[in-house]
């Protein structure tokens, strides 16, 4: 399974392509943001929460997934700034082997 690596937020990323992934944003739940991106708990614990579950039911936060600067990513939306986890690409060892 492909791993997301915190990129940037929507105060420091370009403004049009913070607009293009929020205009093809599909809501995910939060248990597919845990499994896909990394450092979430740190994330929340940043962010002043008392762990990742408290983050979760704070009533300003969604999850989404979209494409972000030709990147697949996921963003967390809380009390209306995004938060942008981006695809990271593949190293030798981690891809899939094609059995030949």
């Amino acid at each position: 399974m492909q791993r997301f690596a915190y990129t940037t937020d929507c105060i420091r990323a370009n403004p049009r392509s913070v607009l293009r992934m929020s205009v093809f944003r599909k809501e995910v739940t939060f248990g597919t943001i845990t499994k896909r991106c990394a450092g979430l708990p740190e994330f929340a614990e940043a962010m002043g929460f008392a762990d990742m579950y408290e983050l979760a039911e704070h009533p300003g936060v969604a999850f989404y997934r979209s494409r972000f600067e030709r990147k697949a990513c996921y963003y967390a939306r809380i009390d209306g700034v995004k938060y942008i986890w981006c695809a990271q690409e593949q190293d030798a060892d981690d891809a899939v082997p094609t059995g030949r």
